[in-house]
């Protein structure tokens, strides 16, 4: 639902009846939506309801809503002290990780937080910061969390950060091509690529047991 300033509100409906099942989520912005593991809520991107007489709610911030919870008792994660910023929040299959992705308006180059959400007390911990490359999520297959990135390869490749190690090194998993990678995505088992093509993106399948990280 539209909202002045770009700004959305959240319905959740049952798939199976049509039927709402929750409560309107006002204030959210530029969002994608991530639902908990175990469904009972999920996590987007917005801002704090904005001050009397004031449409602008301002964001750079993640919350979880639990769902049939009004919008006021929504749990921030994340917030950023830089102007501008946008955030993304995707969770692994698995359930263990939230990946969020957080880029400044326009620019292309982003930061990844990471959220451990089996930890005793979840808290993000930033894995890239320096909103100097692209950064965007691919999946995961245990501690490995996929990203397809320039970093070190200006037409992209696919890397691995590897969370089981503190210093959360970068594996290199399919290298930079004649085509710029433009995304990639973990399903099944398999991992979908998409390269630019002259006319049309070209997509290439790769089974991920035949795919090494080194």
């Amino acid at each position: 639902t539209d909202l002045p300033d770009s700004v959305l509100a959240i319905h959740t409906v049952d798939t199976r009846t049509g039927a709402p099942v929750d409560n309107e989520v006002k204030w959210a912005r530029q969002t994608a939506i991530a639902w908990s593991k175990d469904s009972k809520g999920f996590y987007y991107s917005g801002g704090n309801p904005p001050p009397p007489g004031s449409t602008r709610s301002g964001g750079g911030l993640v919350f979880y809503h639990t769902l049939g919870q009004p919008r006021a008792d929504d749990r921030r994660v994340l917030w950023s002290d830089r102007g501008g910023m946008v955030h993304f929040a995707e969770i692994t299959d698995d359930g263990k990780w939230l990946v969020i992705n957080g880029s400044v308006r326009g620019d292309g180059k982003s930061e990844i937080n990471l959220i451990d959400l089996t930890a005793a007390k979840p808290a993000p911990f930033k894995a890239m910061r320096r909103l100097a490359e692209r950064w965007q999520f691919a999946g995961s297959n245990g501690d490995l969390i996929y990203f397809v990135t320039d970093f070190g390869a200006e037409r992209g490749r696919l890397v691995a950060i590897d969370t089981s190690k503190s210093n959360l090194p970068i594996l290199e998993v399919v290298p930079q091509a004649a085509e710029r990678l433009q995304a990639a995505r973990l399903r099944n088992g398999q991992m979908s690529l998409s390269y630019a093509g002259a006319s049309a993106p070209t997509i290439r399948t790769v089974a991920l047991n035949t795919l090494s990280a080194r």
